[in-house]
């Protein structure tokens, strides 16, 4: 009886170790995750993403006048961009426009779209 119930101690304490071991060597990637500093990096890319989005858009662009974003919520679906861009015109001379934008994540990539 005793060799029986030494083999079973022995069974649970492999099977806690194998579990062990793998929840250590299989953690998820959000262990430690600091979902605000990765918001953080994503605010900090917007402008640009937007500015390089601009030079896109706009044919004849002389240059991004204002830039008003806000990506002040944890939902980055519901960020925009309000750039006023200044473009020069086929006949001549130069105009205003404004242009919107929203972001979205792509790949693990912040990424915005034209709201027109």
């Amino acid at each position: 009886m005793q060799k029986h119930i030494n083999r079973l101690v022995l069974v649970i304490v492999a099977i806690v170790a194998a579990v062990a071991a793998w929840n250590f060597t299989h953690r998820p990637a959000t262990a430690g995750f600091d979902q605000e500093a990765y918001l953080d990096r994503l605010r900090a890319g917007a402008a640009p993403i937007i500015l390089a989005e601009c030079t896109n858009q706009v044919v004849g662009l002389r240059q991004v006048v204002t830039l008003n974003l806000e990506t002040s919520g944890e939902n980055l679906l519901k960020w925009t961009a309000a750039p006023a861009v200044d473009y020069v015109k086929p006949g001549g001379g130069v105009d205003r426009t404004n242009l919107a934008f929203t972001f979205a994540l792509m790949q693990g990539r912040l990424v915005c779209f034209s709201q027109h």
